[in-house]
């Protein structure tokens, strides 16, 4: 826009139109422009106006003298002599016809101005008939105006958040949980020692480590400032070698705070669990909006955008009634259970030169002495042992109690060590939705994005199970949903 910093960006498809009933009302003087552009608006937003600043474009001290310049340039006198004062009557919309889903405007960039600068522009009866019609979006946004609900604050959801609030959008994150990290957890326990004093005890029973096998990925965990360590633990004779060689990462002092280095200052209302998406009509120009409810109760509203950062099962009910097909997707992925013990116990003359185990046989997928990862802090004599166990053993075992399983998780790991555990304290923790399949969902996207239609919000889904399995997963399906809302 001349004389502005501001630029203007217009998405759609243009024509040129000779129509004189069209072309009547952008006369100039009593001369109707010869012929016209007719442009059918997708998107109308305004863009970043760095450019136009650094290069003074209409800084008319800084202009050159024609005089100077090569003949051969000189095919017409220069338009802008003079900062050039735009008026609102610039900007005439030729004509909206709803039945035919068409909003047609007169688009010359210099007639264009910012619908913030002139927000009765957006009340005017044509471009609401278009806006009504789904025929024109008028979006004018930047991303500091994009405020968007992330549910779910494991690694996809903050991963996600944090790319978005970086970027200058107003992120809000809920997570059902008291803390941050989804299944990147650490559990708590008292017990008591040999002396009969109180103790407490730390455990990853969640994801115990991850590795970074992308660049991408590579250069995230690299990075100072994130708390994260390498573990390179040493494998137990008789483990299942498939995997190859460890190399792993671990957050300290404990799991979650990754996620809590990431999350920052990004708000967040934790203990709230969203079942249900409501879209509800707002002011110009936010158009429809989603509001978040909880038990009938509203925790959040005006979200232009919203985020499922949640196992699929839980995803499908929330997307069942925006987008079922959505739905039916999700609930055909098989995320995996996985029950866990965490223990501390006193350790035996015999005490083993490992770190972790994977089993070959037997109910036992792994076997990690949580003691020995790096930045964990733990009292000499004794070992704190994680057992995860296998996905079948898991399933077929979903639904019993923790006293029955608890006992037939330490019978096996005496049958692995080969000899009794003293233990001082135990639990059990049932993770229902513990892992995704090794494959995503969909080779070929690593989130779901539906930005909407005309005034519609936004609505995206991404996790492991869509990013791949594990840590690096989640990360890279929050990361590819989060370019996804930006483009």
């Amino acid at each position: 826009m001349q004389s502005q910093a501001t630029r203007f960006r217009v998405n759609g498809r243009a024509t040129l139109c000779s129509d004189a009933a069209l072309l009547s009302p952008s006369a100039v003087e009593g001369k109707p422009r010869q012929p016209g552009i007719l442009v059918g608006i997708d998107g109308a937003y305004t863009q970043c106006s760095k450019a136009c600043l650094r290069s003074h474009l209409w800084d008319a001290t800084r202009f050159v003298d024609p005089s100077g310049l090569p003949k051969a340039t000189l095919n017409r006198s220069p338009r802008v002599s003079a900062p050039f004062r735009a008026r609102p009557s610039m900007l005439r919309p030729m004509t909206a016809n709803a039945a035919s889903a068409t909003a047609c405007v007169w688009a010359f960039a210099e007639h264009l101005l910012s619908a913030a600068a002139h927000p009765r522009w957006l009340d005017h009866p044509i471009l609401q008939a278009a806006r009504d019609a789904g025929t024109l979006f008028w979006m004018n946004e930047s991303p500091s105006t994009r405020r968007v609900a992330v549910i779910g604050a494991g690694m996809a959801g903050i991963s996600c958040a944090r790319r978005l609030t970086d970027a200058g959008c107003q992120v809000h994150l809920f997570d059902k949980s008291r803390g941050v990290g989804g299944r990147m957890a650490t559990r708590r326990l008292q017990w008591t020692d040999r002396d009969h004093q109180p103790q407490q005890a730390s455990f990853d029973h969640g994801t115990p480590g991850f590795s970074a096998r992308s660049p991408a990925f590579a250069q995230f965990v690299e990075q100072p400032g994130l708390g994260l360590m390498r573990w390179q633990p040493t494998l137990a004779p008789g483990s299942f070698q498939a995997l190859g060689g460890l190399d792993l990462w671990v957050a300290t002092p404990d799991m979650p705070a990754l996620c809590r280095q990431l999350l920052g200052e990004i708000p967040i209302t934790l203990s709230c669990a969203v079942d249900a998406l409501v879209q509800e009509v707002a002011a110009a120009p936010a158009g429809t909006t989603w509001r978040l409810q909880s038990q009938g109760q509203c925790v959040g509203e005006g979200f232009t955008r919203v985020v499922l950062a949640l196992p699929p099962a839980q995803a499908a009910v929330l997307l069942q009634p925006h987008r079922p097909d959505w739905a039916v997707q999700a609930r055909r992925v098989p995320m995996l259970p996985c029950w866990t013990l965490m223990g501390v116990a006193e350790l035996q003359p015999e005490a083993p030169s490992w770190q972790i185990a994977w089993p070959q046989r037997g109910p036992l997928a792994s076997i990690i002495r949580n003691e020995s990862k790096p930045g964990r802090q733990f009292m000499p004599g004794f070992v704190h042992w994680v057992l995860h166990a296998t996905a079948a053993w898991s399933q077929t075992h979903l639904e019993d109690a923790s006293e029955q399983v608890l006992p037939q998780l330490q019978a096996a790991l005496v049958d692995w060590l080969g000899h009794p555990v003293s233990w001082r304290q135990t639990q059990v923790q049932r993770w229902r939705y513990a892992s995704a399949p090794r494959e995503p969902a969909s080779s070929a996207e690593r989130c779901w994005w539906d930005a909407g239609a005309g005034s519609s919000p936004g609505l995206g889904v991404c996790g492991d199970w869509l990013g791949g399995a594990g840590v690096e997963g989640a990360w890279t399906s929050g990361q590819a949903l989060a370019a996804a809302v930006l483009a």
